[in-house]
């Protein structure tokens, strides 16, 4: 089939039997390009599984609502947020819950929902596959491999998203390897760029949209940048931030992306950690004090003074296994100040090291 140049429109809509990859660093604007595709599809009739990963259901509809959508009919949804942050679950009719750390209980949810509807040209959307693959690694690229590219086989369309930089860069490129389009997406220099690496219907391309942080800026600015009407609508809906106001936290601001805000921050329990280390130090202690104890009440001759040596050589044992027992308390101690678990509006969160990654 001859490919055509640029139509924001036909790279929206995802093509039937094929599994399109949406990649892009955190806040590049896959999230908002995903709801647009949502939208149009429903508006053109097409019955949407819509897996989240990193929001509940209510909020993807409200910012779904945000984009046009007038009523959710035929829209569906995998709920593995909600069970995998450990959140109250919320039963709805058009809802089926799974887990983000069991690539099965994904496949059984997705399942289930177009046995429902008994229907073929289902667009399932996967936003993202990023907490799934900070879960399980390499496992992904197996359940893209063996279970959404037969989802997209059978008649189906699938839109995944996942967060360029999360894993190990070989991973990414098997994931890019199954899938038959590839969208990147990334901010350079003030501009959002859309490129269009791979698509059964459209040549590979590059849109650029220049990035305005206020709507009435972008509003007079959108004709005049030379854009499709559809490029223009993006460019407002995706860049318009929400400033929000930050207390005291646990996750730097700085690590965090353009409209994302922390719901849920803790650190692993401390004291399981310690257990072994401050055993290891009363040891050590136990040790010294026992050999001073017997050193002072030994009368000096000679085959005392052998016992003495040897009293001496085991109460600096005792000090050493002290002095072991608290740099392993302070290592200990160092590992669990540096290691934060967030849970934001976008993703999960883990962060390790004195510096942090």
């Amino acid at each position: 089939m001859e490919k055509r140049g640029l139509s924001l429109a036909e790279i929206q809509e995802v093509p039937k039997e094929s599994l399109t990859l949406l990649v892009g660093p955190p806040g590049a604007g896959k999230s908002t390009f995903c709801h647009q595709v949502v939208v149009k599809s429903i508006a053109a009739g097409r019955l949407v599984i819509f897996v989240t990963s990193e929001r509940s259901p209510t909020e993807v509809i409200e910012l779904l609502s945000e984009k046009g959508l007038a009523e959710p009919v035929g829209l569906s949804f995998v709920d593995a947020f909600t069970k995998t942050t450990g959140l109250t679950t919320t039963q709805r009719s058009d809802t089926v819950h799974a887990n983000c750390a069991d690539l099965n209980s994904l496949s059984i949810a997705i399942t289930k929902l177009q046995e429902r509807t008994g229907q073929k040209d289902t667009l399932l959307v996967f936003d993202s596959l990023t907490s799934p693959y900070l879960f399980s690694g390499v496992e992904v690229v197996k359940f893209m491999r063996l279970f959404l590219s037969k989802f997209a086989s059978e008649g189906n369309s699938v839109l995944a998203l996942i967060d360029e930089g999360c894993g190990k860069e070989e991973d990414l490129v098997a994931m890019i390897s199954i899938a038959n389009g590839i969208i990147r997406m990334e901010i350079k220099e003030g501009s959002r760029i859309i490129n269009v690496v791979k698509h059964p219907r459209v040549a590979p391309t590059r849109i650029e949209v220049t990035i305005e942080l206020k709507r009435i800026e972008l509003e007079s600015r959108a004709s005049g940048i030379g854009l499709t009407r559809e490029a223009s609508s993006y460019a407002i809906e995706s860049e318009v931030e929400t400033h929000v106001s930050y207390g005291p936290k646990l996750i730097p601001r700085e690590i965090l992306s353009a409209g994302e805000r922390p719901l849920y921050q803790t650190r692993p329990l401390l004291w399981p950690r310690l257990i072994v280390p401050i055993m290891l130090t009363i040891l050590g202690i136990v040790i010294y004090v026992v050999a001073e104890q017997f050193k002072l009440g030994l009368e000096v001759d000679f085959g005392q003074m052998l016992v003495e040596s040897m009293l001496m050589i085991l109460g600096w044992v005792g000090i050493t296994i002290l002095i072991l027992g608290l740099l392993w308390i302070l290592r200990k101690w160092m590992q669990w100040r540096y290691t934060i678990y967030a849970v934001t509006n976008r993703r999960i969160l883990r962060q390790t090291g004195v510096i942090g990654n």
